[in-house]
């Protein structure tokens, strides 16, 4: 599936624990558990780094909708930060590696509002 290719091309540390099992008669997607990260500055520098380094891959932009630039897609695996639930990631073959960072920086910036208060997920 895409969303099995995507974790392997982002992630290739990920590639021998990510695939598919036929469960309920259904194919599903199989992954590790992903450790809800800390909601803290550190955390959302990894996750800028991660956007940076791993989503720009030969040329192509993986970029995440709007609304799904959430806390909830942060995670930790065997000492890595994680960004999952990459299903519905855009590939924009044209934006280039600047408009690519122009990406990362809206991304992080709506993390950081979201960081602190009770309503940091709830979509504003």
């Amino acid at each position: 599936s895409t969303e099995v290719e995507n974790y392997r091309k982002i992630y290739p540390a990920l590639h021998d624990y990510v695939g598919h099992i036929r469960l309920n008669a259904r194919w599903t997607v199989v992954l590790p558990f992903f450790k809800p990260a800390k909601r803290n500055q550190c955390t959302l520098d990894k996750v800028k780094t991660v956007l940076e380094n791993d989503f720009y891959v030969e040329g192509v932009s993986y970029q995440f909708k709007k609304e799904d630039w959430r806390w909830r897609h942060v995670g930790e695996w065997d000492g890595m930060t994680v960004l999952f639930d990459l299903a519905d990631l855009q590939k924009e073959k044209k934006v280039g590696k600047v408009g690519h960072l122009a990406y990362v920086k809206a991304h992080i910036e709506k993390l950081q509002r979201r960081m602190n208060g009770p309503m940091q997920d709830s979509g504003r």
